[in-house]
């Protein structure tokens, strides 16, 4: 293949991988933008929840006999709802003292990560090796068929969300309690239930995350703030609260972490990911769609 049009299929590459890749890093972020959007809190401890959801996804298929990590979703997401909500009525204790919640969701943090230490110990998982290990046809290039996974649950995840907030009642709930929670309240609204409700569904949607991103990496008890990261990248960028904006941020996060890793090499990957997170916490603090 001529030295240019193997440059061009290699940035094919990079731009499909970017992509694809993308939409897990936004699957990440969807959870804690929600809970941007509603509870105005940052969910320090969102990255382990994400692992946990890795662990027990991992310890259905190993204990209880699910041998496809799809097949855990239907006990993952479920138990991660009821996590958060359950979470979110303690914290609707201190919910007015956000330094309270805060130090109390580092704690949480440190928990899971011990607890996931002590029973499963600090080897690597992988809850699916060989499909991290397929390819798939996608038009003229290969890529991983758990990147593509991971794109397509992504978007079924936001679509859902969207939804769920725009027509449902509980959905409507949601929005309206951080808009004005005095009215919410005297027309019926609980808001402290509302919040629950909030929580759960972004520790369900995080259970998601762990589920796709421990078929597509190897993953143990302390990657809990690397997951971190990326969310808040990807809120960062797209904009705090916005479901769209962390939609689209995750994608772009993905094209410019595989991008740079094409034009500069993999040394530079993670300088230039934290460098365009300054950048818009500098000059666009709001993201691309924030308010």
């Amino acid at each position: 293949m001529p030295v240019p049009v193997q440059a061009l299929y290699g940035l094919a590459v990079s731009t499909a991988y970017g992509i694809l890749l993308g939409g897990l890093f936004a699957l990440m972020g969807l959870g804690l933008s929600l809970l941007l959007g509603i509870l105005r809190i940052v969910d320090l401890a969102h990255g382990d929840f994400i692992v946990l959801a890795g662990y027990l996804s991992y310890a259905a298929m190993s204990y209880a006999g699910l041998g496809n990590p799809f097949f855990t979703l239907i006990v993952v997401v479920p138990v991660m709802f009821a996590l958060g909500f359950s979470l979110q009525r303690l914290l609707n204790r201190v919910i007015t003292k956000l330094h309270v919640v805060a130090l109390m969701l580092l704690s949480i943090a440190f928990i899971i990560q011990n607890a996931l230490l002590l029973v499963f110990t600090a080897d690597y998982r992988n809850l699916a090796p060989d499909m991290s290990s397929t390819s798939v046809n996608l038009l003229f290039v290969r890529v991983p068929l758990a990147y593509l996974l991971d794109f397509a649950a992504a978007t079924i995840v936001f679509i859902t969300l969207y939804m769920l907030l725009k027509y449902t009642l509980i959905g409507k709930a949601i929005r309206a309690v951080p808009e004005d929670s005095l009215a919410a309240l005297m027309v019926g609204i609980d808001p402290l239930l509302v919040y629950s409700y909030a929580t759960g569904i972004a520790l369900a949607t995080a259970g998601t995350a762990g589920v796709m991103a421990g078929m597509t990496f190897e993953f143990v008890p302390s990657t809990g703030p690397d997951y971190l990261v990326i969310g808040l990248g990807v809120v960062i960028l797209g904009g705090l609260g916005s479901l769209k904006g962390t939609y689209l941020g995750g994608i772009l996060m993905g094209l410019a972490f595989t991008l740079s890793g094409f034009f500069f090499g993999s040394h530079y990957q993670a300088m230039i990911w934290y460098l365009i997170m300054f950048i818009f916490l500098v000059i666009r603090p709001k993201g691309l769609f924030g308010e």
